[in-house]
Formats: C-alpha cells, sequence, structure tokens
C-alpha cells in the first residue's frame, strides 16, 4: 500500500532547511495551497513530504508543449485564475499575521487531478508587516519578471507585491507568453511592458 500511496499521493522536496518555514507551512490550511503532509530531518538532510498534484505546474502547461502538447481551455484557465485569487486571499486576509509569497509564479502553481490549481514553494515567504503602513523592509528577492517594480526599486514588501505577480500570472494565462523573452523583437521582451504598450 505504501508504493500506491507514495506515487498517487506525495510529493518528495529537499529545499526547506528551516523549522521555521515548516511551522509556517504545518498552521496553513487552505484547499488552494498544496498540503504539507510530513517533515523529516536528519543531520543536515530535511525531507518534506508534500501532496502530490499530478498534473504538473502551470508553468509546464503553458510553456512546455513537449510535457504537456493539448492548450489548457478558457474555462481551465479562468478556474486556475480565481484558484490563484482565492490563495492569495487567504495568504493574506485570512492568515494572522498576513504571509506574502514574495515567488508566485506559473511553476509554483500546481494543478490536482482536476486541474485545480494550489499555490506551492513558501521558500522567500515573509510573514507579518509595520502594522501602520503594511510595509516589511526586507532585501528584494524573487523571479524577474514577477517582481512589483516599487518593491524592486525601494526594497519594501507588501501584499500589493503579490498582486502585481499575479498579474503577470493572468497576463501568462491570456497570452501563453513568458514574462521576460530576449529573443522577441527589442520593445517586446518584458510581457507587462509590451501588454501595457499595446
Amino acid at each position: 500500500t505504501f508504493d500506491i500511496c507514495e506515487r498517487n499521493m506525495i510529493k518528495l522536496s529537499y529545499r526547506f532547511s528551516h523549522h521555521g518555514q515548516v511551522d509556517l507551512l504545518s498552521r496553513l490550511n487552505s484547499p488552494y495551497l498544496v498540503e504539507l503532509l510530513g517533515y523529516c530531518a536528519d543531520q543536515d538532510h530535511r525531507l518534506l513530504i508534500f501532496e502530490f498534484m499530478p498534473n504538473g505546474s502551470l508553468q509546464q502547461h503553458l510553456h512546455s508543449p513537449h510535457i504537456y502538447p493539448q492548450p489548457l481551455d478558457w474555462g481551465t484557465r479562468l478556474r486556475i485564475a480565481l484558484d490563484c485569487a482565492r490563495a492569495l486571499e487567504f495568504l493574506h486576509e485570512h492568515v494572522t499575521p498576513s504571509i506574502i509569497h514574495r515567488d508566485f509564479k506559473c511553476s509554483n502553481i500546481l494543478l490536482d487531478h482536476r486541474f485545480r490549481a494550489k499555490v506551492s514553494d513558501f521558500g522567500l515567504a515573509k510573514t507579518g508587516s509595520d502594522k501602520i503602513n503594511g510595509q516589511i523592509s526586507t532585501r528584494v528577492l524573487g523571479t524577474t519578471g514577477y517582481l512589483a517594480p516599487e518593491y524592486v526599486s525601494t526594497g519594501k514588501l507588501t501584499t500589493k507585491s503579490d498582486v502585481y505577480s499575479y498579474g503577470v500570472v493572468l497576463l501568462q494565462l491570456i497570452t501563453g507568453r513568458v514574462p521576460v523573452d530576449t529573443r522577441r523583437p527589442s520593445g517586446e521582451h518584458v510581457l507587462v511592458s509590451w501588454v501595457s504598450n499595446n
């Protein structure tokens, strides 16, 4: 029975190294977040066990036709967008203190057997904020093309930084383009700039 469980129920990850991140994930219970099922630590080795998401990542479906040749239909894309919005709403509005994902992107959006989206990878997540202005001063981390310009220029992180990243994901769902593509003609390299100029 373990072989069936392992194949159908879990995903193994070696990325996390801090107990605080495991504590954070163990307290998050939402149908829109990939569930942490277990954790093991042995000296310098860490192992996280997540629920298995059989349809891979949104990134693979949008940008890897050799893996998933069938494009997502518009109804599925809309459901994915709504699931992602609900995930961010949960993190920003229903958790105390609020959680800023800080690396919200298509490769961190995983799809279950019904193509329902769940957000994963909380390795860069930050909790809490300045109670007066809702900002956290921090070193700028994340993925180029998804980072909010005000976060990049000031180092001030807010929940709006995740909302900007969500907007980039929406543009990818609609256009099928990657956030940054230097192979495109000048003026079309950055998806957000290309959309705002057209």
